[in-house]
């Protein structure tokens, strides 16, 4: 078989394994969200223990920690990761309009200046992410201050080192400092169980399968003699028809 029949074989064996190493490592993979609404009219005193997640908005009779706005919690991570890939945790706590508007349609005496929350306690959102088996960045607890009307988002980036399926839970917490000096007070809102299968393709992670692009360019200097053939060959019957006019 003659060489250059050969290199052509090959460009494109080359070229067919690469593409696919490239669509596997660039390939947008599954992503999952949970949503939990918490109404703003009372919250739950959990005392650090876990709750069952459910889609019903939470409510309790207690209305000593009182907020003036409908919250709604989501959750978003990765349910399927590359191996050795970098991705992201996201937990994000708005404010709920929605919930807000139907809650006050439906009890508007119940958010008033004197049961306002913010205004005789500071409070801190607090988070952590527990993964046995990944790598959690940032490790441990977080958190921010949680202001009126105004939103916070913790993440967290994930690396797994081997395949598998890891399951763990998102916490979270919020944190109450009277402003009176008075002792503090910790309420455990959520605990949200996720798990995220870590895969590789032909035993390549994702970093190595998108070196595919080293192949495609092998593939384009194997196959280059054949594209300046077909090249002249275009050019000449170019200009043997430009000349025949």
């Amino acid at each position: 078989m003659p060489i250059r029949r050969i290199r052509l074989i090959l460009a494109l064996v080359i070229l067919a394994i690469s593409l696919v190493l490239l669509i596997w490592g660039f390939w947008p993979l599954l992503r999952q969200n949970q949503l939990l609404h918490i109404y703003g009219d009372s919250l739950p005193a959990l005392a650090g223990k876990p709750m069952e997640l459910t889609s019903e908005p939470l409510r309790v009779a207690s209305i000593q920690l009182t907020l003036t706005e409908a919250r709604i919690l989501t959750l978003d991570w990765p349910a399927i990761i590359r191996l050795g890939d970098m991705d992201v945790v996201h937990l994000t706590l708005d404010v709920d309009e929605i919930g807000f508007s139907s809650q006050k349609e439906e009890s508007p005496r119940r958010i008033t200046p004197n049961l306002d929350l913010y205004a005789t306690h500071s409070v801190v959102a607090e988070a952590r992410l527990d993964l046995p088996g990944v790598q959690v960045t940032p490790s441990g607890m977080v958190s921010q201050p949680l202001l009126p009307g105004q939103s916070v988002k913790f993440t967290w980036q994930i690396r797994c080192t081997q395949t598998g399926k890891y399951r763990g839970v998102v916490w979270f917490y919020l944190s109450f400092a009277p402003l009176d000096g008075s002792a503090e007070s910790e309420r455990a809102i959520s605990a949200q169980s996720i798990e995220i299968e870590a895969i590789k393709l032909l035993g390549l992670n994702g970093e190595t399968a998108r070196l595919g692009v080293v192949g495609v360019f092998m593939s384009a200097l194997l196959s280059l003699p054949f594209i300046e053939d077909n090249l002249r060959c275009l050019w000449l019957r170019a200009k043997k028809e430009q000349c025949e006019k």
